[in-house]
């Protein structure tokens, strides 16, 4: 089973990034390299199928996003660590904040999120401290990615309460989750 990386944080704070220079930072802590994958990037190819994201996420549109956390973390994968580019974590906080989502959905996808989060070995979030480029995809209100920032954060103190802030530039993130998982990583991914 593979060793699995969460990373949440509203839009833009740089998770994709994070993920790939992580996924290379690994790759040389041990020999034989480590093989890692990196799943993510479900608001991306939902939206260039025509479904909206961010704040204009409808009711019908959530159940493809929280299938796609699903498999994205309970797929088989031959990788020796799984790195997840958001998780069901993000897209219930989107939930809660554009508030179109069924109490009862909140409470399924809280049972299911519950249930995640323990395949979870290492989680972590990261803050908004920069400001973010208009990319045509993603929602740039600053005011809506706190708001979805502070959602992220009540939903990981209620379902990973021990996750690691990592912050400042680019590779003080990298260097920070580095210190914290290479000794995990070494010891998990030994055969």
């Amino acid at each position: 089973m593979a060793f699995i990386i969460g990373i949440s944080g509203a839009t833009g704070v740089g998770k994709s990034t994070l993920c790939s220079d992580l996924a290379e930072r690994l790759s040389e802590l041990k020999s034989p390299k480590i093989e890692t994958e990196i799943r993510g990037r479900v608001a991306r190819s939902l939206k260039r199928s025509g479904i909206p994201s961010d704040g204009d996420t409808r009711e019908i549109d959530y159940p493809m996003y929280f299938e796609k956390h699903f498999k994205n973390i309970v797929a088989p994968t031959s990788a020796d660590v799984l790195i997840l580019d958001r998780t069901i974590v993000d897209t219930l906080s989107y939930a809660k904040v554009n508030a179109n989502l069924s109490p009862q959905w909140i409470g399924l996808i809280e049972s299911i999120t519950g249930y995640l989060m323990t395949l979870v070995i290492k989680y972590f979030f990261i803050p908004i401290e920069f400001g973010i480029a208009e990319d045509g995809v993603r929602c740039i209100d600053p005011e809506y990615r706190v708001k979805v920032e502070h959602a992220i954060l009540e939903n990981l103190h209620r379902f990973r309460r021990d996750y690691q802030v990592l912050k400042g530039a680019r590779p003080e993130r990298v260097d920070q989750a580095i210190r914290i998982l290479a000794s995990l990583v070494r010891n998990s991914t030994s055969r």
